[in-house]
């Protein structure tokens, strides 16, 4: 049983009903269809929008389907259809499938039409602007949106000196998770969590972050602790200026082993506690505890935030190399760790 689909350059794409193959067969047809024509004009331009100012037309999904599905590749694997807006405010989009579509008229990056789209789509109040028939041409002026943006700038010392390769974050305070990024809220937030690198005089600066609240977090890297956090508000047009200061610290340790076979492990850092957790995987899903992997004859921490620590060690196959132990890390720390036999870490 097979399904046939047809598809060619400036006709609609069709599908026959399903053909049940025991030999050859003829006679099969697949109706290619007309498309259709969107026009109109953009009120609200500018001098200074032309050659920025875009119309675009997105066909909703006719099964109520994922947003993804929307901004994704469309009909004959084109994506999205997008027009330039003319000098005198017109605009004419062409070889359009027939179907319900939602347009918008932008100045700026596609990024900022996604932005006004996914709150809607996610809480099921966007609908369709107008309606595409093949072989007729549609009218629909709309009112240019101006992107409601501003920028987060500043300068980052570390330890007295220009943090330079540090990551500042910013992460909107509406979904603090990094899970929410993951899970199906995540268009919910698309373009609302960015980041960038320090750069070498120590300044930072993050442009076109929409307006609202955020989690201003400054990392050593993808997957490093935050080294400071706090709150900001961005305001549309305006720059919001933030000089961080931040200290880190340092462990480093030395490994001895009782039968001089150094174990293969990991090494971690969890915040804030002197005792074991009863529950160390949740533990680790609500705190940011730090890992490293156990070296030939140590381990090392850098930019650790000043604070409380355990420290424990753990093997490949998961058990403890030793009992858990408390340290405080306050400047560049040095550990010499003495740990039994290999054969003697078995407790979990």
């Amino acid at each position: 049983t097979y399904r046939l689909r047809a598809s060619a350059r400036g006709y609609d794409s069709s599908e026959a009903p399903e053909v049940v193959l025991e030999g050859d067969r003829s006679g099969v047809q697949v109706q290619l269809g007309s498309l259709g024509v969107l026009q109109g004009v953009v009120k609200g331009m500018r001098s200074e929008d032309l050659g920025q100012a875009r119309v675009g037309a997105m066909l909703m999904p006719a099964d109520g389907g994922s947003m993804a599905a929307m901004f994704g590749r469309g009909r004959g694997g084109r994506p999205f259809q997008t027009a330039e807006v003319a000098a005198d405010g017109t605009y004419r989009l062409q070889e359009l499938p027939p179907g319900n579509y939602v347009v918008r008229s932008w100045v700026g990056s596609p990024q900022q039409l996604m932005r006004e789209l996914a709150p809607q789509f996610a809480d099921g109040s966007l609908v369709a602007d107008v309606a595409i028939r093949g072989g007729e041409s549609a009218e629909l002026d709309l009112v240019l949106t101006r992107p409601q943006v501003g920028s987060v700038r500043g300068t980052v010392s570390h330890n007295g000196a220009a943090g330079s390769g540090l990551r500042v974050e910013l992460r909107s305070a509406a979904a603090p998770d990094a899970a929410a990024d993951r899970g199906p809220g995540r268009f919910m937030n698309f373009g609302r969590n960015q980041q960038t690198n320090v750069g070498p005089d120590g300044a930072f600066a993050i442009d076109e972050v929409p307006a609202g609240k955020y989690r201003l977090r400054v990392t050593s890297g993808r997957r490093g602790a935050a080294l400071h956090e706090e709150e900001v508000d961005v305001f549309v047009g305006t720059e919001t200026r933030r000089d961080i200061l931040v200290r880190t610290a340092s462990l480093r340790a030395t490994l001895r082993v009782a039968d001089g076979e150094m174990p293969r492990g990991m090494v971690m850092l969890l915040p804030g506690v002197t005792e074991m957790p009863a529950d160390l995987a949740a533990f680790g899903r609500e705190n940011e505890v730090l890992r490293e992997r156990l070296t030939q004859g140590g381990f090392a921490f850098e930019r650790v935030p000043p604070g409380q620590y355990l420290l424990v060690l753990r093997s490949a196959e998961g058990s403890l190399l030793r009992e858990a132990q408390g340290v405080q890390v306050v400047g560049d720390e040095t550990l010499t760790i003495d740990l039994p036999a290999a054969s003697a870490g078995t407790t979990k």
